[in-house]
């Protein structure tokens, strides 16, 4: 299954020409929940005695009687639907001859054989405090500031700080926005917005994008919401001052972890591997687009996909890192092992845990080894209770392992082993966020991968 990231890595990656797509965040744009009482023009279906009513008497059948005999029906019940359209301002009655003629309104009522009618309504919406402006962000997918704050989500500004009023919610907004949400919304028309009730703040969840050049020093921010570009959102973000108002950075990559000459000898490079990757992702996204019906069978994988996978080593890219983690907690049988500097509650989260123990109970053998320097300030005190206690859970299968000084970052799973400079445990979260273009190596020899797996364990382990 293709993640998020790498079908948005596939589609913006040369979005700005001279600059490199350096990371993919979750983010997460501060919105109001407003509540409005609003006077709209509510146009529903005729019901169908009323249509027919409406329709004979534009043929110039105007006596309830013929109408009412024409229909097969009752006349006290013709009589009620005509009482019904003369009411709605549809029809005219004369009680002289009892008959019935249409009105102007009638007239427009029969071409599109709907009936308006005004009503007083309450609204709920949602007001992006980025853009200042009415949005139809479904409210289900909304998060509240702890939730943003557990994923390490980057917190975007708001335009203004100031309260949403009645002039900033306005009708032709309003019906703006209803024409983006269900049919029955469309049906209806916002004549005039009489109370706007600001309650509830939330944050709506969207997609980062981190460009820059590291020679110079240049760095810009995209924001993706719903799978596109918003360059409202990117606007006014410049306005209040950019990916530096983010405290966000871009650096140099660190050195890439060196393997033995043999190993580097057989090393596909990252430019090979992007392009089998870009033919992966673009082959599954043409299989996902077929007619299921027409698939007697799984779609079998690319050639590209196949020479991914038999590649004995290879590099890793930055893009990379997050969905190799989540294979291992996800699809480890055998054994996994993780080891980072740093531990953060925004990694080590209640998501991860969980794989984590899904992985525990599978019977799988699960190693985290972490720590640098005399103490822990580098990593959060929750994240490591919260391991401590899955570890005391599954004491004969989870060992965790404070390390007095580790520049290693690895990870094992199965006959899988990533050697890199990427912190698996902590790379969300900083307050001042550096960017790099991480690069690490996967090696898939099963020997060379369980020689690597003893010897951390008898190193770290201890």
């Amino acid at each position: 299954m293709l993640s998020p990231e790498a079908l948005l890595h596939r589609r913006f990656q040369n979005q700005r020409p001279g600059l490199t797509l350096m990371a993919i965040e979750d983010a997460a744009v501060p919105v109001t929940v407003v509540g409005t009482d609003v006077l709209a023009q509510e146009r529903k279906p005729l019901p169908l005695l009323e249509e027919f009513a409406l329709r004979l008497t534009d043929a110039g059948i105007n006596a309830k009687s013929e109408i009412a005999s024409i229909l097969g029906l009752g006349e006290p019940l013709v009589e009620s639907a005509i009482a019904d359209q003369v009411t709605a301002g549809n029809l005219l009655y004369s009680a002289g001859n009892r008959s019935v003629s249409l009105t102007a309104a009638g007239r427009r009522s029969v071409q599109d054989l709907e009936a308006v009618q005004p009503v007083l309504m309450k609204l709920q919406i949602v007001f992006d405090r980025l853009t200042w402006k009415i949005t139809d962000y479904s409210r289900s997918n909304l998060m509240t500031k702890r939730e943003v704050e557990e994923m390490g989500m980057q917190l975007l500004p708001a335009l203004k700080t100031s309260r949403i009023s009645q002039n900033e919610v306005t009708a032709p907004a309003l019906n703006a926005m209803l024409e983006n949400v269900s049919e029955d919304r469309r049906r209806t028309e916002v004549l005039t917005v009489r109370k706007v009730r600001p309650h509830t703040h939330r944050f709506q969840p969207v997609k980062m994008l981190v460009y820059g050049d590291t020679d110079r020093g240049e760095v810009q921010v995209a924001v993706v919401i719903n799978g596109d570009l918003s360059s409202e959102h990117e606007t006014n973000l410049l306005e209040l001052g950019g990916a530096e108002n983010l405290g966000i950075h871009i650096e140099s990559p660190p050195e890439r972890p060196l393997l033995t000459a043999e190993l580097e000898a057989l090393r596909i490079p990252p430019e090979r591997v992007a392009d089998l990757r870009s033919a992966t992702i673009d082959s599954r996204i043409e299989a996902a687009d077929l007619d299921a019906s027409s698939i007697a069978e799984p779609t079998p994988a690319s050639a590209a996909e196949r020479s991914l996978v038999e590649m004995s080593v290879r590099s890793v890219s930055v893009f990379e890192h997050r969905e190799l983690l989540r294979e291992a907690l996800d699809s480890a049988e055998v054994r996994i092992l993780i080891i980072s500097p740093w531990v953060k509650s925004t990694v080590v989260n209640s998501d991860l845990l969980g794989r984590l123990e899904r992985r525990l109970r599978a019977g799988v053998q699960v190693h985290i080894a972490y720590g640098i320097g005399s103490d822990d300030r580098g990593s959060d005190a929750q994240a490591l209770k919260r391991l401590e206690v899955l570890r005391a859970r599954y004491e004969n299968s989870f060992t965790l392992a404070r390390l007095a000084n580790t520049h290693a970052k690895v990870l094992i799973f199965d006959d899988k082993w990533i050697a890199t400079s990427f912190n698996w445990l902590s790379f969300r979260g900083d307050p001042s966020r550096t960017y790099r273009m991480e690069e690490g190596t996967l090696v898939h020899i099963p020997a060379q991968v369980t020689s690597e797996y003893e010897r951390y364990l008898g190193s770290v382990m201890k």
